[in-house]
């Protein structure tokens, strides 16, 4: 995917500067700024994660149903993860049943607002416009 940003393609020069310069590049971060940039994974995150994955193994072990609490429960301590969302909701045979919604009416629900954060340019002052989401219905 590329964003643009004032009429330039921004993310695809950043990523050829990163294949000509690798970790010369000006948009590499130091050990500091990566450092400052992240964030620790709070315990509910970490939870979620946990749950997730013991929610995918219940799934894959062909047990869809048993699976469907722990998605639940993913989606419930990390309510942002649109991946939690997708995956629980692409493995239900009906999700409108196990989750009383689904991933399209996830979406519209957003409106305007992206899935998530565009992303910030290390070295720029610039943060790039994703391009919109298309809505279910073509609209």
């Amino acid at each position: 995917m590329v964003f643009r940003f004032s009429g330039r393609v921004l993310l695809l020069s950043v990523y050829l500067d990163w294949i000509d310069n690798g970790a010369r590049s000006q948009f590499v971060m130091t050990d500091a700024e990566l450092k400052a940039h992240l964030t620790p994974e709070s315990p509910d995150r970490l939870m979620a994660d946990a749950e997730f994955s013991l929610a995918e193994y219940i799934y894959r072990a062909g047990n869809a149903e048993p699976a469907v609490p722990h998605f639940k429960e993913a989606q419930r301590l990390a309510p942002d993860n649109w991946n939690y969302k997708r995956q629980a909701y692409l493995f239900s045979t009906n999700p409108e049943r196990d989750y009383g919604t689904t991933f399209a009416k996830e979406v519209q629900k957003l409106g305007d607002k992206p899935y998530y954060p565009a992303p910030q340019i290390p070295g720029t002052s610039a943060t790039p416009t994703p391009p919109a989401v298309k809505k279910p219905g073509g609209n």
